[in-house]
């Protein structure tokens, strides 16, 4: 999850289900298979839900992908950013994306499936008025609870709690998306998507950082994807908690390193501590501690 491969495309907006744009998606592994289901905008700027399967799923880098004969699979609500799907112990899948209305505002739309095909809308998963749209939901387990995040309001927000299992609707336990004190970032984060990471048994986020200009198009390029980080419960279960993942510890540079103790900082600013380190990317470390008559709050 640090060094990657640049591959070819792997969908490009070719259909007319999809021709103004393939937009946000997730992948499923559905018997052993890596679905993708993705929005696409189509030739009236529908948003519609598309499926995709690998050409070859031999091929240790899945780099062709073919477009379902059925697609488009769901057509209403007119909603987009289709989380990665979810089964339940009778062999039901679940999916769910973002949508919103006037009357009950951001909302995650449920829909179930047997075969990951054919989709039925049942209902808002949930939904406040925190917000009028919400993307990229997702939903997923850590121990003893079940955690929904939505991006809404500029920000991607997380609330906990658990699925009724007779209504199919999710109940926040504590408190709710659109709150400023469920941020999961409160820097340039937005648009996040998660998945399990079957060998450290952890879930990973991953967000989209926009830059603040119009030089897109001149650069070849625009936004990056934010470093990964594992997700965990705080203590008492009520906190959402992120730390980046050990792998990233590989990126640093032994040669580089410094360890200072007992720094006493002076009054001038900006000073200087370490003169003889450059780079772009700069890990701090750092371990605070205030004398309790000399804090003022």
């Amino acid at each position: 999850m640090v060094h990657w491969i640049r591959l070819p495309i792997a969908l490009s907006p070719d259909q007319p289900y999809d021709i103004n744009g393939v937009w946000t998606g997730s992948t499923s592994i559905v018997n052993g298979i890596p679905i993708i289901i993705y929005t696409g905008i189509t030739d009236t700027h529908k948003q519609v839900q598309c499926q995709a399967r690998p050409t070859n799923i031999s091929d240790p880098t899945l780099t062709n992908w073919t477009k379902s004969a059925l697609n488009p699979l769901i057509t209403d609500p007119d909603g987009r950013d289709p989380a990665t799907g979810f089964l339940d112990n009778q062999n039901n899948y679940y999916l769910i994306y973002g949508y919103g209305t006037e009357d009950l505002g951001g909302q995650a739309v449920l829909f179930t499936s047997k075969d990951f095909l054919n989709w039925t809308y049942l209902h808002p998963l949930h939904s406040n008025h925190n917000g009028q749209f919400w993307e990229c939901p997702d939903i997923f387990s850590l121990p003893n609870h079940i955690v929904l995040k939505a991006s809404l309001l500029g920000h991607d927000f997380w609330t906990i709690g658990y699925i009724d299992p007779i209504k199919l609707i999710f109940i926040p336990i504590n408190h709710d998306l659109g709150e400023f004190i469920q941020l999961i970032d409160y820097g340039t984060f937005y648009a996040s998507k998660t998945f399990y990471d079957p060998i450290n048994k952890q879930q990973v986020i991953v967000g989209w950082a926009p830059e603040d200009d119009n030089q897109g198009e001149q650069r070849g390029w625009q936004g990056l994807l934010t470093l990964p980080r594992a997700i965990f419960l705080s203590d008492d279960g009520l906190e959402l908690r992120t730390r980046p993942i050990e792998e990233l510890k590989t990126l640093r540079d032994p040669n580089s390193h410094r360890q200072y103790q007992d720094i006493t900082l002076g009054i001038e600013i900006p000073f200087q501590l370490i003169p003889d380190i450059n780079g772009n990317q700069i890990e701090v470390l750092i371990n605070w501690q205030f004398p309790i008559n000399q804090v003022e709050i």
